[in-house]
């Protein structure tokens, strides 16, 4: 792998670390992989030393005695999606002074250019995080499964292959990687891909595994999600159980599992929301009070469109579906739990001050 040494905004040194480690190299191999990740990905070096990274890391990828090529996967999948130092400065362009409006305009220009030439060179290992989908180690094809997600324009090589593949994991990560992957993939047309991701819901595989085919035929197909789609997505948001410390294992997870599968909920078109909103409703009975705050949220979401409710709207300009969803919330005790017991503490930090 590559140790990139920073100094004054520009990438100083690329130093080769030895492919195989003893014990006593292992801290300083960590080390290294940390100065790697916070070169590339927390700074975001742009230029043609990352575009040298990454050639030098896709090779690392074809060495059979390289380590830690899920984490390499990784931080390439990073890169070519594309975040950027410019992405955590963009809040100056509206609170700056002109003159420092005008610079990040520039830069902004410029890492454009940049994250493209970059994102292209990622893209060149394509065929190296194919032929990782086979490899001995799961966490190293969950990751490669992951890395090819990003190159939708390779969709009609790389869906093929992950057909061959979903079908023969036998690891619960590395498939539901997979599975997302093959989503994020596919277009709406794409019948093959819903049918498989439908007969891995309906079929005898895990908990994760079959959330995973839920949430991407979710992302495929959201205006025709199918029932049993939702069905998984709906029991996960009531209570995630076990599958919830897994699911934070894949590299997918934005945050937790409840938000992730909350934000399929925000996603799905209309047809598919009146699918769930009555799932949704009869979860009521057996949710959590904390369960319930979610289930409300993307309730109400899902029934106003997304749109932010007015203060103003009286009972006859309801849809009938709007009108049963707030009379749900209205009548459910627990639905409210939670939030008298933030008033009361509210309360009493007032009365205490």
């Amino acid at each position: 792998m590559q140790e990139l040494e920073h100094s004054n905004g520009e990438v100083a040194e690329e130093q080769r670390l030895p492919g195989s480690l003893q014990p006593d190299e292992v801290q300083a191999h960590d080390e290294a992989l940390e100065t790697l990740y916070y070169t590339i990905w927390h700074q975001s070096i742009i230029g043609k030393d990352t575009v040298s990274a990454v050639q030098v890391l896709i090779e690392r990828l074809r060495d059979d005695s390289a380590q830690d090529k899920d984490e390499l996967l990784l931080l390439l999948a990073y890169i070519a999606r594309g975040n950027s130092y410019m992405d955590s400065q963009q809040h100056l362009a509206y609170g700056g002074a002109e003159q420092e409006r005008r610079e990040l305009t520039e830069r902004v220009v410029h890492e454009g250019d940049c994250v493209q030439i970059i994102y292209e060179a990622v893209r060149e290992g394509v065929e190296v995080y194919l032929d990782l989908l086979k490899h001995g180690e799961a966490a190293i094809r969950m990751c490669a499964a992951y890395t090819l997600a990003c190159f939708k324009e390779y969709a009609a090589a790389i869906i093929p292959v992950l057909h061959v593949y979903i079908a023969a994991e036998e690891d619960e990560l590395a498939r539901s990687s997979m599975l997302l992957s093959l989503g994020a993939l596919s277009a709406e047309y794409d019948l093959a891909s819903q049918q498989l991701l439908l007969e891995v819901l309906k079929g005898e595989g895990s908990d994760l595994v079959k959330l995973a085919a839920a949430l991407a035929l979710a992302r495929l197909d959201r205006h025709d999600t199918p029932p049993e789609a939702i069905r998984v997505l709906v029991d996960t948001l009531v209570e995630a159980g076990p599958v919830a410390d897994l699911y934070l294992e894949l590299p997918w997870t934005d945050t937790c599992i409840v938000d992730d599968v909350s934000h399929a909920f925000y996603d799905l078109g209309p047809r598919a929301a009146s699918t769930a909103i009555p799932m949704l409703i009869e979860a009521f009975s057996a949710a959590t009070s904390h369960s319930l705050l979610r289930i409300v949220d993307v309730l109400l979401h899902l029934a106003f469109n997304g749109e932010r409710i007015n203060t103003d709207i009286t009972a006859p300009t309801l849809t009938s579906e709007q009108r049963l969803v707030l009379n749900t919330i209205a009548n459910s005790n627990s639905a409210w739990v939670i939030n008298i017991i933030n008033k009361g503490k509210v309360l009493n930090k007032r009365q205490a001050a």
